[in-house]
């Protein structure tokens, strides 16, 4: 297959799976609000005033950058999640249609951020490689990915569900998940790729798929993401690490 058509393949894949934000299921509605209140802890950690999203998603990212830089820039490849911002925020937004692989940007970014997207693609290593050559030179690339060692995962192994944490699950299949990363795989890649990890985190206690967690009341899924913050990260339900440039 030639690459054209491969990239073809990938945006019309990406395209069905944006139907899963623009009309999100319970258990989607879970995960925006878990992605919510992540972006909050997060917010102080980005640097502006050029902020590149890479993928729009649930516009729990762009609302707050508008909010604090007045202006964020997205990259996606599926139209339909960038017509979204571009009707809400007019001006403040700067939309780019295009696969991570074959993004050539206009400009150079303060902060990058990766926000559950490097489940999605084919190399992530190429991927991030890439995003050294968007940053500024002091920018900060911020990757956020699930967790295979959350707690719910160990759960489902326990209970012969799955064979390793890290297998994929349905809602992984159905959202195009390529990988489910842990904590040692996911700083190999970032390593790999000429970054030096400057802070991790680790968010949010998840005991049930989200999907068993649509009747949760904001409070408790409030407190999870609280306790999230007290326990060792390598039991959370997502991880995130904030990058530099290694030195060479």
């Amino acid at each position: 297959m030639s690459q054209k058509n491969s990239n073809i393949e990938e945006i019309n894949a990406l395209e069905k799976i944006a139907a899963e934000y623009v009309q999100p299921d319970p258990g989607r509605l879970v995960d925006k609000k878990n992605i919510a209140m992540i972006a909050d802890r997060v917010m102080s950690w980005i640097k502006g005033p050029e902020v590149l999203e890479m993928g729009f998603g649930d516009d729990e990212w762009t609302s707050r950058i508008v909010r604090k830089f007045g202006h964020s820039n997205i990259i996606d490849a599926a139209k339909i999640l960038l017509e979204i911002p571009k009707e809400k925020y007019g001006d403040a937004v700067t939309t780019y249609h295009s696969l991570f692989e074959t993004f050539v940007p206009d400009k150079k970014f303060d902060t990058v951020i990766a926000s559950f997207v490097l489940e999605h693609v084919e190399d992530p290593v190429s991927v991030l490689k890439d995003t050294l050559g968007w940053l500024n030179d002091d920018g900060k690339l911020i990757a956020i990915v699930s967790h295979a060692d959350s707690l719910h995962r160990r759960l489902a192994v326990t209970m012969g569900l799955q064979e390793k944490t890290s297998d994929l699950g349905g809602t992984d299949i159905r959202m195009g998940h390529r990988r489910v990363y842990d904590l040692a795989s996911f700083e190999d890649d970032i390593k790999a790729a000429g970054y030096n990890i400057e802070m991790k985190k680790g968010f949010l206690i998840k005991l049930i798929p989200q999907s068993l967690m649509a009747n949760f009341s904001d409070e408790m899924l409030k407190g999870l993401m609280e306790l999230g913050d007290q326990i060792p990260i390598e039991y959370t339900a997502s991880i995130g690490f904030v990058c530099i440039k290694a030195q060479e």
